[in-house]
């Protein structure tokens, strides 16, 4: 099973979203779109380089297919670099 991620996307200026989980890691993960769910979770900051850049390397693969439109061609990893990137723990419910 994989992992999940969030990540900022390119550059790496400050987020709120980013400066609220390195604060409190704990949150809550909603789904939407079709499944509707409120899963508790808890993110953990990615500094392993080694993780980062495989991570990295994905998100910037799947940018550069034909499926995502909405995205400018074409993104690099290099771009990725500085950008903010938390794992995602799904805690079990009480």
């Amino acid at each position: 099973m994989g992992s999940t991620y969030l990540c900022s996307g390119a550059g790496g200026g400050a987020t709120d979203w980013h400066a609220n989980l390195l604060a409190d890691p704990a949150f809550t993960f909603h789904l939407k779109n079709g499944v509707r769910a409120d899963l508790p979770a808890l993110a953990t900051p990615v500094t392993d380089p080694a993780e980062r850049r495989a991570v990295l390397e994905e998100i910037v693969a799947d940018l550069n297919q034909p499926h995502d439109p909405g995205t400018i061609r074409p993104t690099r990893l290099a771009d990725w670099a500085d950008g903010r990137l938390m794992r995602i723990s799904f805690l079990d419910r009480p």
